[in-house]
């Protein structure tokens, strides 16, 4: 979709603008207004670091990254190429396309409801409908029914509606179930669901985006249902997982339905292949075993900041308008939605 954003962008601004006025004659004052470049006051200026994508960068800087946003940067950058940023480049970024100031109701009702790739490495496909698969790449959109499938030494980070950082290992599938649904968040259900196939999957959910949205990962016999935090599923060959949390706290539901069992900071659980949840015991070893994501909005001050007290965000988003009913059944664990 990029791709084709990035055409469409770069055709507007190659194409010659017709002029009536004779040689030799002045531009009137209005054609002048309209062939002046923009003062630089309108943008931001930011050099690209080592490794950064444009979407990774404009999360940074903007706080979102839509495929709006993305054609009108692309459009105010006419000489560079999105998917082959060099280091150390320069890019203009509109202000007004800044996002960091809006509150959590306000982000929430902006939501596109989508997701973007930020880095892959290696091996990385998405699985279509039909069976057939195309390599994914930086900057690509992602939306509700789309797979993800990592090969050896492959890896894919993405961030869901601007809200959540996610970074699949090697030799995994993630299948995105639901983003930011307000029939489900109406019904007390997650918003915005994945399901990890198979492999390893690290997690970051902006600590204001868990209570308000709901993010959950379904295994195939558990679900591990969050509230803001940092963690890991990982999915055996055999059907048999693991969660283990790195801060926060993650409710873990087996197949069994013998109620959650909380895990918290430092702490981990097995899940059996039929769907037990066993009870939390010490992480072994360091605290995050593999690099996790880089984190565009790790730092970052303003509304949406992680430090914000729940109680402060929650008083926020109350003046929303409540989201619309919905007709369609809970989830179940193993199954779809």
């Amino acid at each position: 979709m990029l791709e084709t954003i990035l055409a469409i962008g770069l055709l507007a601004v190659a194409a010659p603008t017709k002029s009536s006025h004779k040689p030799g004659k002045t531009l009137s004052g209005e054609a002048a207004r309209a062939t002046a470049p923009e003062p630089d006051s309108l943008f931001y200026k930011v050099s690209v670091s080592k490794g950064q994508t444009l979407s990774w960068i404009g999360l940074r800087q903007l706080g979102a990254w839509t495929p709006s946003i993305a054609a009108k940067v692309v459009e105010d950058n006419p000489g560079v190429k999105p998917d082959l940023l060099v280091e150390g480049q320069n890019l203009r970024l509109r202000r007004s396309l800044d996002q960091r100031a809006l509150s959590p109701a306000q982000q929430i009702a902006s939501a596109s409801r989508t997701a973007v790739v930020t880095r892959t490495m290696g091996q990385v496909e998405i699985l279509l409908a039909d069976g057939t698969s195309r390599p994914l790449a930086a900057n690509q959109f992602l939306s509700v029914g789309d797979r993800i499938r990592t090969g050896t030494g492959g890896v894919a980070e993405l961030i869901i509606d601007n809200q959540s950082v996610l970074r699949l290992r090697e030799n995994s599938q993630l299948a995105l179930v639901s983003i930011q649904d307000t029939g489900k968040i109406h019904q007390g259900h997650a918003g915005t669901q994945v399901s990890l196939e198979m492999g390893r999957l690290w997690t970051k959910v902006r600590k204001w985006a868990g209570p308000l949205v709901g993010f959950e990962v379904r295994l195939p016999n558990a679900i591990a249902g969050v509230h803001g935090t940092i963690f890991e599923s990982i999915v055996h060959a055999d059907s048999s997982g693991e969660v283990d949390v790195y801060d926060g706290v993650v409710g873990v539901t087996g197949s069994k339905k013998s109620g959650e069992v909380r895990v918290s900071r430092g702490q981990q659980t097995s899940i059996s292949p039929d769907g037990l949840v066993g009870a939390p015991k010490l992480l072994s070893g360091p605290q995050e075993k593999e690099t996790p994501a880089e984190d565009p909005f790790q730092g970052v001050q303003g509304p949406l900041e992680d430090n914000a007290s729940q109680s402060t965000l929650q008083n926020t988003v109350s003046h929303s308008p409540a989201p619309p009913n919905s007709t369609e059944p809970p989830c179940k664990i193993g199954g779809g939605c």
